[in-house]
């Protein structure tokens, strides 16, 4: 154990890690009170079909990706296009 906390690249992968957990956790309790202010019932229950399909497309798009770039053997070319049609 000690010598995963000293490697770097374990350092950032899980600060990474944290700092996506964390956006994910704000923006669940920011869309919570959004929802209860337009006078939805059960917010959580929308919550829960907008996580669940977000993690479902998320799981279905590494597969895909993953898929593309075993397939091409282009990591940069297809990294560059999924970054541009991202935005």
């Amino acid at each position: 154990m000690k010598l995963l906390f000293k490697n770097k690249n374990y350092l950032r992968l899980a600060a990474s890690m944290a700092l996506s957990f964390g956006v994910i956790v704000a923006y669940i309790s920011v869309l919570d009170r959004g929802l209860k202010a337009l006078d939805y019932k059960e917010p959580g229950e929308y919550i829960l079909h907008i996580v669940t399909f977000a993690m479902l497309f998320g799981i279905l798009g590494t597969f895909t990706y993953s898929f593309l770039v075993k397939k091409t053997k282009k990591f940069k070319t297809i990294s560059l296009i999924s970054t541009f049609r991202s935005t």
